[in-house]
């Protein structure tokens, strides 16, 4: 009998150890931890999302203490942990990006192999190799359907796919044999989810997506363990999820399996330095670059019309007429139109460009209503595996100002530092923790395979 994709997968991830990684994906996988870690901690005080799932893991996790709420402190069950931790840490719409994937890969996966890697007392090897594993799986499975398809056809990639990561990194940690994780993943495929229509109203659910991924992921492989079991081709059956979710000719299942071992995709994904969905970030690169032609002094009065050029998949997310005056943060977080005129204005597009307060400031919403939005035929060929954009502001005065970028920062081909991504968790870390307690989290993650029990980080974090 010919072996499915997941049982070739699950093969894949149990041939996989931590002495078969290199240094670089290693390192690459202990800043990917750091980073969803600065995230998520400072999203319970800031976020209602955040807030609702806290006190729904409280309420409904409750009697087994598995795995902690970061920063809250409370332990629940680990589902509930990941589940809560995932919405928190996708609610600033900071975490990472992948291009071709067209999702976010961390905040499905870290969640769940936190709380997973918890509850199993596992060290920091295997928190590592359980992270690389998610990503992998949940990238590779999103990317083999054509960029743009499960947008177009509704569904979220962080969620839908998300629950394939979150499955396959827990079940590495939980020391799965292959059976058993094909079951786990076969699982997965039964609670794929993630509507995007949430983008479309402004309301909480996208944030749901990756914490209900999350969840999946770890009560998939834990069903699995207890002997509950699922079809072999979950994937490429007849009525499997590629046929289900993505359409016959839309997909390419080699890219699955395609140099696993070899290409880590962890290594591929983008960081997201801008407090909003990675669509505007191009044009807030270029909003940067056009204030530092104007050496910072912008003023609204002096400008006649700014013209954002962009790819018709950033039109249909993240422009048009009910994009201009968000409704609200999450509104903002998806407007180009306001990201384009907070970040002219203020020279930043972190959290506190994106709150309550600069979705009211008269200043920057009289800027976004000089903004338009319109796809570039020539950007268009670019994406996905790039994210361009280009400006063309017209002054009263008749000058005209230009910027062009053709990825944003925090792609692989303009990454973050080391240097820049720890400044990042000083400064996301920072909102709620002391300066000594930021350094101390930060020299336990970069040295995470060293530790002997990820509890102990836990253990931190809600100090």
């Amino acid at each position: 009998m010919t072996k499915s994709i997941t049982e070739q997968l699950a093969e894949r991830m149990s041939e996989m150890s931590f002495d078969s990684l290199t240094k670089e994906v290693i390192e690459e996988a202990k800043y990917r931890l750091l980073d969803i870690i600065a995230v998520t901690v400072p999203a319970w005080e800031r976020e209602k999302s955040a807030q609702i799932a806290r006190d729904y893991a409280q309420i409904y996790g409750a009697g087994l203490e598995q795995a902690t709420l970061m920063k809250v402190g409370t332990r629940v069950t680990a589902p509930m942990a990941a589940f809560a931790n995932g919405v928190a840490g996708h609610s600033l719409e900071l975490d990472d990006d992948h291009n071709t994937m067209v999702g976010h890969p961390g905040i499905p996966v870290v969640p769940a192999v936190i709380a997973a890697a918890e509850r199993a007392n596992a060290s920091g090897r295997d928190l590592i190799l359980g992270t690389i594993i998610g990503y992998d799986v949940v990238i590779r499975t999103a990317q083999a359907v054509k960029a743009g398809v499960l947008h177009h056809t509704g569904f979220h990639p962080t969620g839908t796919n998300g629950v394939f990561g979150a499955t396959a990194g827990v079940s590495k940690i939980m020391g799965l044999d292959v059976p058993t994780t094909v079951n786990a993943l076969g699982i997965a495929g039964s609670q794929s989810s993630g509507l995007i229509q949430a983008v479309n109203e402004g309301v909480m659910t996208k944030r749901f997506h990756a914490g209900w991924a999350a969840h999946n992921g770890v009560t998939a492989a834990t069903l699995a363990q207890m002997g509950f079991t699922a079809p072999r081709e979950v994937l490429e059956g007849a009525h499997g999820w590629y046929h289900a979710y993505a359409g016959e000719g839309t997909y390419d299942l080699d890219i699955i399996l395609k140099d696993w071992g070899t290409l880590y995709e962890i290594e591929n994904t983008a960081w997201k330095p801008y407090a909003c969905n990675r669509y505007s970030h191009g044009p807030i690169d270029c909003a940067f670059d056009i204030r530092r032609q104007l050496d910072g002094k912008v003023d609204v009065n002096e400008i006649e019309s700014i013209e954002v050029g962009t790819y018709q998949e950033a039109l249909e997310f993240t422009a048009g007429p009910e994009k201009v005056v968000p409704r609200n943060t999450f509104d903002a977080q998806f407007s180009t139109y306001f990201a384009v005129a907070v970040s002219m204005l203020t020279g930043r597009a972190l959290l506190d460009e994106f709150s309550e307060e600069k979705i009211a400031d008269p200043e920057v919403l009289a800027l976004a209503k000089k903004v338009t939005v319109v796809a570039d035929p020539e950007l268009q060929p670019l994406y996905p595996k790039l994210y361009p954009a280009r400006i063309i502001m017209t002054m009263r005065d008749g000058r005209i100002l230009k910027a062009m970028v053709r990825t944003p920062k925090g792609d692989p081909e303009w990454t973050l530092t080391r240097d820049e991504l720890l400044e990042r968790f000083r400064t996301l870390a920072g909102r709620v923790y002391a300066n000594d307690q930021v350094e101390e989290i930060i020299s336990v993650v970069t040295s995470l395979e060293e530790l002997e029990r990820v509890p102990d980080l836990l253990a931190l974090l809600a100090r």
